[in-house]
């Protein structure tokens, strides 16, 4: 298609050619030397030449280069969390270099009252078997033990007749739950603390203020 243009722009300046040579008549001295001396043959070569590189598959684009961006210097990223939609983990903040936990000094008398309250513990009067499978420890005679599981419910029951005074306290509130109930009626009533552990492996100490 590019050659049959070319020549038909070949022809038409031909035919212009030829038209001027009819109307020679009419034309001056100085366009008649411009017309005799103009170079068809070249233009048509050029005209041919540009046809067939207008023709031609264009040269590919070089492509850009990526961008190079420095790096900003800053803190480092915090680490994200592997499940989406997780909010990151509060770590708290963080401890001082060199910090240590507060260390207690007792005194002569507070590492005498410990060892009284050691040796209460670990020589007081052993349990014994009472009825209906209960196990009884005499009061005054040592540190009742008493052990519980979670999903079960231990029952400590007082001495008929006997009476609360305030609410029991319980070292650890957070992990064990303590509920007082009264059990059997006038004389022979008797309070009985519901004691249920949350967790496995707790320890801690309860106070039972009564009137005896």
């Amino acid at each position: 298609m590019t050659i049959r243009i070319a020549a038909i722009l070949f022809a038409t300046q031909m035919v212009a050619g030829l038209g001027f040579a009819q109307q020679a008549s009419s034309m001056t001295a100085q366009q008649k030397q411009e017309l005799s001396q103009y170079n068809f043959k070249g233009a048509s070569a050029a005209l041919s030449a540009q046809g067939s590189k207008t023709g031609q598959n264009p040269a590919p684009l070089t492509p850009i280069p990526p961008l190079q961006v420095p790096r900003i210097a800053g803190p480092a990223p915090v680490p994200q969390s592997s499940t989406p939609g997780a909010a990151a983990p509060d770590r708290g903040p963080e401890v001082p270099a060199g910090w240590r936990p507060p260390h207690a000094v007792l005194t002569p008398m507070a590492v005498s009252a410990t060892a009284l309250a050691r040796d209460l513990d670990s020589s007081g009067a052993m349990p014994t078997p009472g009825s209906d499978g209960r196990v009884m420890y005499l009061f005054g005679q040592g540190t009742p033990v008493m052990v519980c599981a979670p999903l079960r419910v231990c029952a400590v029951e007082l001495q008929a007749g006997e009476h609360l005074q305030s609410q029991p306290q319980i070292g650890d509130s957070r992990r064990w739950e303590i509920t007082p109930v009264l059990s059997g009626s006038g004389l022979e009533q008797a309070p009985i603390l519901i004691v249920k552990p949350i967790e496995p492996g707790l320890e801690t100490d309860l106070i039972v203020p009564t009137d005896r």
